[in-house]
């Protein structure tokens, strides 16, 4: 590796905020801001940021002026709270985050990829395409070799791509084989095909999102056809819509009986995000995305996340390396940290017959 060239990095996004004089905002006022609502008082917020009082309180001041309206209450005895405006501005950022993360992720896979090949000795990388997830987005941190360079895209997408060459792996998910759910219909021209085979990851719970003290009464998926039920959906091409509208068929639930239905997110954490502000009652999605956000959680099913593999390449040393790890005491203790994952069986292989 050159020197003075790092090993590795990832990309966050910073919001700018601009005046019409040109003026520009400090850029580290959501880190005040969500340590102003996680401790409630200003002091301690401060201190959380490597601050001094006095200078959180100027930031403030500086904040609001430019906004002309007020951020935080400040109450004697009482401690800080946002405002309005200020719950506002920090959950527009929580929710822009949500959504570019897996744009973000595949970028900076990307560049550190380029990074990589800057060293003479580097090897070639395990390509993996996979539906986003927590458990995968785990990978690039706790995979030491080979490098990664993982895309995510729809899962349908990414089988599409290991049929054609174009990647080592295909990260997708189905219902767990002991439920009545079915799999995506278009998963089976890939999975039937014999030069395929299947690496086991992890099982997650799917169900359904809903805010904090579920003050709605929503138990289950006929609750979502009520006129006061706000919900937010996946996209179309996505395992978990799929799943989703399996539960509106048992319902004998017609998606135009449902507030919000045609309303989209591409992400677990987005759909979240997108509740926990206040801008839907209720969506579907996995556990630990609940638990981000601080939604409560009713689980419905269970299903599998494997990968899928080209069998004359399971001799390979990156791919052989890739499997053992997935068999680490430190990915297995990283996937139970995730609430609602299990390392189901993590590394085994199996075929795609098992399914």
């Amino acid at each position: 590796m050159p020197k003075g060239v790092i090993e590795k990095f990832s990309i966050e996004a910073r919001w700018v905020f601009t005046d019409e004089a040109g003026q520009q905002l400090n850029a580290n006022m959501f880190e005040l801001l969500k340590a102003i609502d996680s401790v409630g008082k200003l002091t301690a917020a401060a201190q959380h940021c490597g601050m001094s009082y006095r200078h959180a309180w100027n930031q403030l001041q500086q904040w609001e002026s430019f906004f002309g309206v007020a951020l935080v209450h400040l109450q004697k005895g009482r401690g800080a709270r946002l405002s309005s405006f200020g719950e506002k501005l920090l959950w527009a950022q929580k929710r822009i985050d949500a959504k570019l993360e897996p744009e973000l992720e595949n970028i900076s896979s990307e560049i550190n990829l380029h990074i990589q090949a800057l060293n003479p000795d580097s090897s070639e990388p395990l390509t993996i395409n996979a539906s986003h997830g927590y458990a995968v987005a785990l990978l690039t941190e706790h995979i030491q070799s080979p490098s990664l360079k993982l895309t995510f895209t729809s899962a349908e997408d990414a089988l599409r791509s290991l049929s054609a060459g174009e990647c080592d792996l295909a990260g997708f998910h189905v219902p767990e084989k002991d439920s009545d759910l079915k799999r995506i219909p278009a998963f089976d021209r890939y999975l039937n095909n014999q030069e395929f085979g299947l690496i086991r990851f992890i099982q997650r719970r799917q169900g359904l999102m809903v805010t904090s003290d579920n003050p709605l009464g929503i138990r289950q998926i006929c609750d979502l056809a009520r006129d006061n039920i706000r919900f937010v959906n996946r996209q179309q091409s996505s395992g978990t819509r799929f799943l989703f509208d399996q539960f509106l068929e048992r319902a004998d639930i017609k998606a135009e009986q449902i507030n919000g239905y045609t309303g989209e997110e591409f992400t677990h954490s987005a759909v979240a995000a997108h509740i926990a502000a206040g801008m839907a009652d209720v969506g579907f999605g996995v556990e630990q995305a609940a638990r981000q956000f601080g939604l409560e959680f009713l689980p419905l099913c269970k299903e599998q996340y494997l990968f899928a593999y080209h069998k004359e390449r399971l001799a390979s040393q990156r791919l052989a390396s890739f499997i053992g790890q997935l068999q680490s005491v430190e990915i297995q203790q990283a996937i139970q940290a995730l609430s609602g994952y299990q390392p189901s069986r993590c590394g085994e292989l199996a075929e795609c017959s098992e399914l």
